[in-house]
């Protein structure tokens, strides 16, 4: 039998769906409670660090490692119809799952099954050539990997013509058509934990489907195990596979009562360790077995190098009646334990292994977060920096216009002042003019009239004397303004030009 089968309802999930700094679902969060990871292999999503991150988890929790390929559609993640030559869809699928092959392969994880993403899914049943394309790549990997998809009578005898294990699963937490196909996500109904729980629980107990007019259908695995998918992008999908987790936990306790996993220990132990002596180590491996026979290691742990723990393995072992071997000699395997113990012991193990590496992890993004914002500081004064300069070239700049403004506005002045000046003469000249005029012939009129002409000339001469003072001393008035006006307009130039020199010595 193919290690990647359910052997019982078991739980799949899509997996390591991220990119770079950006995350899908609640990966880590999900494995303790799903029995097989679909790992998101670079296409749709997924990048190498997920990748190896998914697999690590998987190995951490026991889960099963499976491939996800799908359609190189990271912007629409891989929901998308493309058009796709059959020979470049097995070329697709051969360079995705050969990727997460060749981590699997250095964390020494098995790659458990296939299993077809999104509009890649959808593609095969609308088209048999992508579906045999699709296969045949699948079938490169060996004959033991099976192949994950809903119950499909044409890929399954494909499947079988090819030599390929067909797993078929159920949807819980999307949409079935009349005819019992899978709609899309986009075009299904979010599904509420209940609702997956009513769904997972009527699939495996009562092998029955309900579509989205209400009908039932059947899904036809007449009492085989299957697989029940929960999609992790779920918003509530950690609600989702709680609900799901409780009615397989229910459906494998009614239909397989015997599929529970026996445990068993093995115990390697070196004498010098019990007899105090430098070096030595104990190995204790915990291994479950189910009822097809098939053994799996779940967990070991070499963290034993000090007298203490090895006096608490020899308890152990003493009674379990165990007698103590070297550590050459083959390991023996004791059966009858309490699973749930050893697992409960285990758990508690790795649990704070992954307290200490998220501990780790966590020291890790700290420093990577001081550093990166270290460097957007740094960044932000070269920033500030230039916009500093930019700001102070600015206002030199400015400072300039200002100061160009300011000599046109005192060259026109002095041209205004000038042409006043100018004026006032040209008035005074022809007021000179007038008064002379006057002057001539006040003095024909003396000379017709001596004396009366004499008095009166004498009169207008004081007169025009007195006037011609009063005039000069206006004048005199006028000329003084204008000197102030301008003393004023030089004064502010000077002040607008030590202003700018003390801007460009600050900056």
């Amino acid at each position: 039998m193919a290690s990647g089968l359910a052997r019982k309802y078991e739980i799949n999930a899509d997996m390591g769906e991220g990119f770079g700094r950006w995350k899908m679902g609640p990966d880590e969060e999900l494995m303790p409670y799903i029995d097989a990871a679909n790992i998101a292999c670079g296409y749709h999503a997924g990048d190498p660090s997920i990748m190896l991150k998914t697999v690590r988890l998987c190995k951490k929790h026991g889960v099963k490692a499976g491939a996800h390929p799908g359609l190189q559609d990271m912007f629409g993640f891989g929901r998308r119809k493309i058009e796709i030559d059959p020979k470049d869809m097995y070329a697709m699928v051969l360079y995705q799952v050969g990727a997460l092959k060749a981590i699997l392969n250095s964390e020494g994880v098995e790659l458990s099954h296939i299993k077809p993403h999104g509009e890649l899914f959808f593609y095969m049943q609308r088209d048999e050539t992508i579906m045999r394309a699709v296969l045949e790549a699948c079938a490169t990997f060996g004959d033991n990997i099976p192949v994950y998809a809903s119950q499909n009578a044409t890929q399954e005898a494909m499947c079988k013509e090819l030599g390929i294990p067909f797993q078929g699963e159920v949807y819980v937490d999307i949409d079935y058509s009349p005819e019992g196909k899978l709609i899309p996500v986009a075009q299904s109904k979010v599904a509420t934990p209940e609702l997956c729980y009513e769904r997972a629980l009527s699939a495996s107990l009562k092998d029955e489907g309900k579509d989205n007019s209400g009908g039932i259908f059947s899904f036809g695995f007449e009492g085989k195990p299957f697989s029940i998918c929960v999609h992790s992008d779920h918003p509530t999908v950690l609600q989702n596979v709680t609900g799901v987790r409780k009615a397989v936990d229910e459906a494998n306790k009614q239909r397989f009562p015997d599929a529970a996993y026996s445990c068993f220990y093995t115990i390697e132990v070196d004498y010098g360790v019990f007899d105090g002596e430098a070096g030595g180590s104990t190995k204790l491996e915990i291994w479950v077995t189910d009822i097809q026979g098939v053994e799996s290691r779940v967990g070991e742990i070499w963290d034993v190098e000090s007298y203490e723990r090895a006096g608490k393995v020899k308890a152990i072992a003493k009674k379990r009646g165990i007698s103590e071997r070297a550590s050459s000699t083959p390991m023996d395997k004791f059966e009858g334990e309490d699973w749930e113990t050893a697992r409960r012991e285990l758990e508690g193990r790795q649990e704070e292994k992954a307290h200490q590496e998220e501990a780790a992890d966590q020291e890790d993004r700290t420093h990577q977060q001081d550093k990166a914002h270290q460097e957007e500081k740094k960044a932000q004064q070269e920033e500030n920096r230039v916009l500093r300069g930019g700001r102070e070239a600015r206002q030199e700049k400015k400072a300039l216009r200002e100061e160009k403004k300011a000599q046109r506005e005192v060259k026109k002045a002095q041209r205004e002042v000038k042409k006043a000046v100018v004026e006032k003469n040209k008035a005074f000249q022809e007021k000179q003019k007038a008064a002379d005029d006057l002057q001539t012939r006040k003095q024909k009129k003396i000379k017709a009239h001596p004396e009366k002409k004499a008095r009166k000339e004498k009169r207008g001469i004081r007169e025009n004397e007195k006037a011609l003072q009063k005039k000069k001393k206006i004048f005199r008035d006028k000329q003084k303004a204008l000197r102030e006006s301008i003393n004023a307009l030089y004064d502010k130039k000077k002040t607008r030009q030590s202003m700018s020199t003390e801007r460009l010595r600050s900056g």
